[in-house]
């Protein structure tokens, strides 16, 4: 009798165990909406951190924002020969300044 209670015991936790087993693996599809919502998140993370285009090995165009930065550069450099220019860049670094700690807020980090 023991033995029969035992392998009942055994059979119903060996079910459980392949149901729950189941239902995790039909719980890991996720739907198209869940995959671009998740997608769109990581994206605003990439650009909020300004891992941009470098954090996908396969993107061929830089993001807006590594494009900022790279001109932000380059004005600061000539900024001695261009008064005026080197203003205009200054005022832009300040937006974009504003525009990052903006972000950041929003997400979180600050």
């Amino acid at each position: 009798m023991t033995v029969g209670w035992f392998l009942f015991m055994t059979s119903i936790l060996q079910f459980w165990k392949v149901k729950k087993w189941e239902r995790g693996i039909r719980g890991s599809t996720r739907s198209a909406e869940v995959v671009a919502q998740e997608h769109q998140l990581l994206s605003n993370l990439q650009i909020a951190l300004g891992m941009g285009a470098r954090a996908n090995p396969n993107a061929h165009d830089q993001s807006s924002s590594d494009t900022d930065i790279d001109q932000l550069e380059a004005a600061r450099r000539s900024g001695a020969a261009h008064p005026e220019a080197s203003q205009e860049h200054t005022d832009e670094a300040g937006r974009y300044e504003n525009r990052l700690r903006r972000d950041l807020s929003r997400l979180g980090y600050l």
